[in-house]
């Protein structure tokens, strides 16, 4: 296995450091290896300089801990990756642009690429090649999320039909709906509720923003409701 550089190392605890707050964590200065993450300013888990996360049993007897510490690992498993990945990705050959982007892929005519940018982190686009194959066009940018970038990849790229995926806003949807029902009043198999409780738990995971979306949408529904109530006393 191929040593890590202490440089590697560096880049990818700035990264992480970044991507953690986005997410709502708040992270300390590195020691002996590890970066510290807090959640609600209580302590969650440490991460290495690879990737590895360390973390105290009892953080996973309270539901919003364990909950936050999930979030947590999720993100840095994402930014190990796409930073492994840039360390050996080549710069993006293509006449026009005016910044400095590294090519993480290329099929079939789709382009992932990611550009670095000192106060954000890694920011990804995906764009299209033209006819003549030396520019790209059409860029769908989209910050620093690499999920969705590599959702957008594939589609562009033909690899995945459109239709087979749910947007995130049908996902959160989709949560509200199952949740309902789980929480109904009326017999369900051990089984049948397990299933739903994999679903919710693979939504919340798949949408960093789960709880902002669905407040959202209760807001939006109490918007409509407060409406027709109104309407229907004039």
């Amino acid at each position: 296995m191929k040593e890590i550089s202490e440089e590697a190392k560096v880049r990818f605890f700035e990264e992480v450091g970044i991507c953690l707050k986005r997410g709502g964590f708040q992270t300390g200065p590195v020691e002996d290896g590890f970066m510290p993450v807090f959640w609600q300013e209580a302590p969650l888990c440490r991460v290495n300089g690879v990737g590895g996360v360390r973390y105290r049993s009892e953080v996973t007897r309270d539901p919003g801990s364990e909950a936050a510490l999930n979030r947590a690992i999720d993100i840095v498993n994402v930014t190990e990756e796409y930073m492994r990945l840039l360390e050996k990705a080549p710069q993006l050959n293509a006449t026009g642009l005016d910044e400095s982007y590294k090519l993480l892929n290329e099929f079939n005519s789709a382009v992932l690429a990611a550009h670095h940018t000192p106060r954000h982190g890694w920011d990804f686009v995906t764009w299209c090649r033209d006819y003549s194959g030396e520019s790209v066009t059409q860029g769908h940018y989209v910050g620093g999320d690499y999920e969705g970038a590599k959702r957008d990849f594939t589609i562009r790229a033909g690899l995945v039909p459109q239709k087979e995926l749910f947007s995130q806003e049908q996902l959160a949807e989709i949560h509200r709906c199952v949740e309902t029902v789980r929480d109904m009043d009326f017999p369900m198999t051990v089984q049948r509720e397990g299933r739903m409780d994999g679903i919710l738990n693979q939504i919340r995971r798949a949408v960093p923003d789960l709880d902002a979306r669905i407040g959202q949408a209760q807001n939006e529904d109490g918007q409509i409701a407060d409406h027709t109530q109104w309407s229907q006393t004039m």
